[in-house]
C-alpha cells in the first residue's frame, strides 16, 4: 500500500541495482558509494537526472554517450526500486 511505497521511496536502505551499474555511479559520482548504500532511492533519482543535465547532452540537447547509459542506469533504478510489481 502507500505506507510501503512511501517507504521504499523515501526509506534510505541499499538501492537494488547492478554491480555494473554500482561502478557506474562510483565512477562518476562523488557521492556514489553513499547513493548505493544510504541516500533516498528520490534523491538517487534527482542526482542521477542533474547529472544528465550537466553531462549527458551535446550541443542540441540530445543524449550523448554518456548520458545515455546514465538514462538506462536511472530507468532500472526507478523500475526494481520504485515501480510496484
Amino acid at each position: 500500500g502507500i505506507t510501503k511505497l512511501y517507504k521504499k521511496i523515501f526509506g534510505g536502505s541499499m538501492l537494488k541495482i547492478s554491480k555494473e551499474d554500482q561502478e557506474f555511479l562510483k565512477e562518476y559520482f562523488d557521492d556514489g558509494f553513499y547513493m548505493i548504500y544510504e541516500m533516498p532511492i528520490d534523491e538517487v533519482l534527482t542526482s542521477i537526472v542533474k547529472f544528465i543535465a550537466q553531462y549527458g547532452t551535446d550541443e542540441e540537447y540530445e543524449l550523448n554517450e554518456i548520458g545515455t547509459k546514465a538514462q538506462d542506469i536511472y530507468s532500472r533504478i526507478y523500475k526494481d526500486n520504485v515501480v510496484e510489481e
